[in-house]
């Protein structure tokens, strides 16, 4: 690819389209422009249909209003639509190792793997410390897994399996062919969130995505999301509270929801979004307990992302639950942009950090 090549991160979303064009300026990111759209993207009821037509249609308006110039494009798969996994397995040639993941890939998917597209990589080798046993023969644990016991002289793989329904796949390359552009290839939302929001930063960190209708809890370590948690709960359901405390529509709703620091009973109003969330605030509670009681780990911050992230207190408002510092994420960064944008990205930063993340895929 050229140097001077710009790709174009595309985030179809539970809440609407999002499109960010970043160019490769000597291999830093900076951006060209970016456009969004908040018509409602049921992601379920994607095929080649009049649905997959209305979101290429979509799509394209975005790039037409936008002015983007570039037809690459790297697109997010959603979360709740991809199976991942970091599974250990024995250093074994790459044949053998093939083998091994397909046979835990059975075990974990929960479709025929006829049906789906697998993907995997080895992210880590290590040697383990030793063990009592002594034996290198393969066992099945509760859960079916494949694990072996290992010596100290045995090192060890830690492997990335993800699945994709064959479906998806394919419903996802019409969307692009009917938008005219060229699907370079598809990435997990996890991935595309750890490069914009955290980059090479190594330490233990939870990114919390809160979307209009899903959420997502994910661990980083290492520069790697190693655990993803997915709700079916977001910030939509403080909206309709909203909605129906002040009679207002949804969409009048959604607008005081983003306007909480300019109007009167700003606490009130608040307290309504925390408790709205509450099932997504215990589910981060758990996750980041559970972390935390294991030997040698230590979370070392949580990072908000996702339009649900935007309530201006609810950095403090966690922080002071977790006991550990909270940050409202920042996309751009990692990214180059004129410094008389940054009071508009910061506004719409956090909804565009898969955009981002993705289009940044091809650059560093």
């Amino acid at each position: 690819m050229a140097r001077n090549s710009s790709f174009l991160g595309v985030d179809l979303g539970s809440a609407g389209l999002k499109v960010v064009e970043l160019a490769n300026d000597k291999k830093r990111p900076k951006l060209i422009t970016y456009g969004f759209s908040e018509n409602l993207v049921n992601l379920s009821q994607i095929g080649f249909t009049p649905a997959t037509l209305e979101v290429a249609k979509v799509l394209k308006e975005i790039c037409v209003q936008a002015k983007t110039t570039s037809r690459q494009v790297v697109a997010s798969l959603p979360s709740f639509d991809v199976y991942t996994s970091i599974i250990t397995l024995p250093k074994l040639e790459k044949k053998e190792l093939k083998e091994a993941v397909f046979s835990e890939a059975k075990k974990l998917i929960p479709l025929p793997l006829d049906q789906v597209i697998i993907d995997w990589k080895v992210v880590a080798e290590a040697r383990p410390e030793p063990l009592a046993a002594k034996s290198s023969k393969f066992f099945e644990n509760g859960n079916g897994a494949v694990k072996q016991i290992l010596t100290k002289q045995q090192p060890y793989l830690k492997v990335l399996l993800t699945g994709t329904a064959k479906r998806l796949v394919e419903n996802f390359i019409n969307i692009f062919k009917a938008a005219d552009l060229n699907l370079l290839s598809l990435e997990t939302e996890d991935f595309a969130l750890t490069r914009s929001l955290i980059g090479n930063d190594q330490a233990s960190i939870m990114l919390v995505d809160l979307g209009a209708s899903t959420s997502t809890i994910i661990l980083v370590q290492n520069g790697l999301p190693l655990l993803h948690r997915s709700l079916q709960h977001g910030s939509w359901a403080a909206t309709k509270i909203i909605a129906e405390k002040l009679k207002l529509s949804v969409w009048q709703a959604e607008q005081v929801k983003r306007d909480l620091t300019q109007i009167k009973g700003q606490q009130y109003l608040l307290e309504i979004f925390q408790t709205a969330l509450n099932p997504i605030i215990n589910e981060i509670k758990y996750t980041y307990n559970l972390f935390q009681q294991q030997p040698g780990q230590k979370i070392e911050k949580v990072i908000l992302t996702g339009g649900g992230a935007l309530l201006p207190e609810l950095p403090q408002f966690l922080a002071n639950i977790l006991g550990t510092k909270v940050y409202l994420g920042d996309p751009w960064a990692r990214v180059m942009y004129p410094e008389e944008l940054k009071p508009v990205l910061d506004v719409v930063g956090s909804r565009m950090s898969i955009a981002v993340g993705l289009a940044m895929r091809e650059i560093i």
